[in-house]
């Protein structure tokens, strides 16, 4: 028999399922629900960072994820002819892993699933969060399933790790501050041939006169997510044959893109929830903040955001902590999603102004910038341990002033 869960978890991606592996570590039982039928089966988020790999160390899943993925340790920039303007090492000190990992988000749900699996926790599928109440006491929630059939949820807690359209947020009525970017991107997996070799633990941008375009290795023989920003029409039918065109117009003219596992086009926003709690109810990941792909921030953002509500929740459904103790949740993960959100901005709108420069002279002077700033020895150790998130702390934080 299922043990009543402390915790309803709703959003089965992969913030929920880490937060479920945490929770379960901490010895609270949770339930976990998704209305989708199954994992995504195309990826969104592949980069995870050192910090977070940390994180799956303490869950017990590290072997699992190391093992499916491919590490990547730097970054090539080129421009429309090829040469080489800038290579930036993303080398970091104070990790083991001295590197990003790529693996897809699907490949990396797909891992967490099997660790909750092995615990004897199972994701329910097709099942959604139709409304929720909450008292001093619990949270109600009605679950509907994929037969229509209707269930009312008691629980102590309830945490929404339901995406960017959260139905948890909505239902706690919490603005979703920020906006909608003109610019957009495309991206595929998909299998490129390059005329000349190139290093196939890195990744591989040119920059175009139409905009830039990234080549993120993946495990696999001359697998690539390939990104393409600011395409000429966000709303065209996809095709290899657009991916081959863009690569080849804003880079090697005798490359080629062949066989893609999928395709998808998407518009980029940038958004912050107004608060990351209301009583019983929390949110993580998407549901709380999303922006840009630059730097490849997203879930693991998320799942941090999951590490760091975990031990508190825990403590607190036990009793061995105040209430208050999850006030620190949103005190400190809010102001570093609005940091990261703020030059996760600046880096897209400088995409999209390389995008307009046009005429020798100003190609020139873009050029000589990204040579000059991007092989300077302090903007390369700054941009790796940035985007590796070791550097993470919380200084300003009630918990930090408490322990002086």
């Amino acid at each position: 028999m299922r043990p009543t869960p402390e915790v309803l978890i709703v959003g089965a991606g992969p913030v929920g399922l880490a937060l479920a592996l945490d929770l379960h570590r901490h010895g609270l039982a949770v339930r976990i629900v998704d209305q989708a039928a199954a994992p995504s089966t195309w990826s969104k988020a592949q980069a995870i960072h050192a910090r977070t790999l940390e994180v799956f160390e303490h869950l017990g899943v590290i072997d699992a994820i190391l093992a499916g993925g491919k590490p990547f340790r730097g970054f090539r920039a080129h421009n429309q002819a090829g040469e080489e303007l800038a290579h930036v090492s993303l080398a970091i000190h104070g990790s083991r892993y001295n590197y990003v990992l790529s693996l897809s988000q699907r490949e990396t749900e797909l891992r967490l699933i099997e660790a909750l699996a092995e615990r004897g926790i199972e994701v329910e599928r097709e099942v959604r969060l139709d409304a929720l109440r909450q008292d001093d006491g619990g949270v109600e929630a009605e679950l509907v399933n994929a037969a229509g059939e209707r269930e009312v949820l008691r629980v102590p807690w309830l945490v929404g790790c339901d995406g960017a359209h959260s139905t948890v947020r909505h239902a706690l009525e919490i603005e979703f501050e920020g906006f909608q970017y003109v610019s957009a991107l495309i991206q595929a997996d998909v299998r490129i041939e390059w005329p000349t070799p190139l290093p196939d633990d890195e990744v591989i941008t040119y920059i175009g006169d139409d905009g830039p375009v990234a080549a993120f290795p993946l495990p696999g023989e001359r697998r690539y997510r390939l990104i393409v920003f600011n395409p000429p029409d966000v709303d065209a039918e996809l095709s290899v044959e657009l991916f081959d065109q863009l690569l080849r117009s804003r880079g090697p003219t005798d490359a080629r893109v062949s066989d893609p596992k999928w395709m998808v086009a998407f518009r980029i926003h940038c958004r912050l929830a107004a608060a990351y709690r209301r009583g019983r109810v929390m949110i993580a990941g998407d549901a709380a903040h999303i922006h840009s792909p630059a730097g490849g921030q997203g879930m693991n953002m998320g799942i941090q955001d999951a590490h760091n509500l975990a031990w508190k929740l825990a403590l607190v459904a036990r009793g061995r902590g105040r209430p208050e103790l999850l006030d620190t949740y949103e005190e400190e993960r809010r102001p570093l999603a609005r940091d990261v959100l703020s030059w996760t901005d600046v880096a897209t709108r400088n995409m999209t102004t390389v995008a307009g420069l046009r005429g020798p002279i100003a190609r020139g002077l873009r050029n000589q910038m990204i040579r000059v700033m991007g092989n300077l020895g302090f903007v390369q150790s700054r941009m790796a341990q940035t985007i590796s998130m070791l550097e993470v702390g919380y200084p300003k934080s009630s918990l930090a002033a408490e322990s002086q």
